[in-house]
């Protein structure tokens, strides 16, 4: 037999073609093979295309369905931001009303608040100290310790010695009060050289002769304790929530006065000898320094 050399035909080599041939015709005796229909030749790859159309159609209904629902979940998160806003806008709504009818009432007299009824407190416009995250609750006028003692307690202020004169209770320190009651006596006069002496214990009760415009004279000591408690009950009430503070541990230029008086100004020999000038009716009833002692200030929530 023949061996055919060259090289194999491609699949595009293939035609159909009919299986008839003379010379098989002419042989005598040769069967000739069945014809079939078909002979071999290259499918075309459709169903390579159809399986890529279709995975591509997956990928596309899916990337749909995905945004589909992102979007469905923005919808949701929209709506509940939506309602958070509404829900602010109410209380702020509620508390501008409350301020207003505060305010209103506050022009020409007292708030007629108790002490049980301060914890339900409402911001008031004015306030001289604009110290971020504190608002402005009871003016320098709202105790009137001086004027109306019985009056000013059953507002909920309190006479105290530590911070110089009447304030509300909120920007008040219980504890810190009767540790300053227990120290000893600073020594106190009605004149700058000493022969007029005064019990302490009518300093603090402000059963003063004379009333509480007379000029009291003391050690220097007495300055530098009064700048330590202040100091503390700053540092104490700046970390509540329910607490405030007055208008002089939150003063900052008190702050800086009190640090060089610790730090610097005072020594042994000049606390011990030397005079501080005090005035407890200057507190809480002027218009600037100790003047604005009354003002309490309370911490935004």
């Amino acid at each position: 037999m023949e061996v055919l050399s060259g090289s194999r035909p491609g699949n595009g080599a293939y035609e159909k073609v009919a299986l008839t041939d003379p010379e098989l015709d002419s042989d005598q005796g040769t069967t000739t093979p069945t014809n079939w229909p078909y002979g071999l030749r290259r499918r075309h790859p459709r169903t390579l295309l159809s399986t890529l159309w279709l995975c591509t159609r997956v990928v596309f209904i899916t990337a749909s369905v995905a945004a589909w629902a992102a979007s469905m979940w923005l919808v949701y998160l929209t709506s509940q931001e939506l309602g958070q806003a509404r829900s602010l806008i109410t209380n702020i709504t509620t508390v501008a009303s409350t301020t207003t009818t505060t305010t209103t009432s506050n022009e020409h007299r007292p708030h007629p608040h108790t002490h049980q009824e301060t914890h339900n407190i409402g911001f008031i416009p004015g306030g001289t100290l604009p110290v971020a995250g504190y608002g402005f609750v009871y003016n320098t006028s709202y105790c009137n310790g001086w004027e109306d003692p019985q009056g000013a307690k059953a507002r909920g202020c309190v006479l105290d010695p530590t911070q110089g004169g009447w304030v509300h209770e909120l920007c008040h320190d219980p504890g810190l009060l009767r540790e300053w009651m227990k120290l000893p006596d600073f020594g106190w006069y009605l004149d700058p050289k000493r022969k007029h002496r005064i019990p302490q214990e009518k300093v603090w009760a402000a059963d003063i002769p004379g009333g509480v415009m007379t000029p009291l004279y003391t050690v220097m000591d007495f300055h530098v304790q009064h700048c330590k408690f202040v100091m503390r009950l700053r540092i104490k009430h700046a970390m509540r929530k329910n607490r405030g503070l007055g208008y002089i541990p939150l003063d900052p230029s008190h702050t800086l006065h009190c640090l060089n008086l610790i730090t610097e100004e005072a020594t042994p020999e000049t606390k011990a000898k030397e005079l501080t000038k005090v005035i407890l009716g200057v507190f809480g009833g002027g218009t600037e320094g100790f003047g604005l002692g009354g003002e309490c200030y309370m911490p935004l929530q």
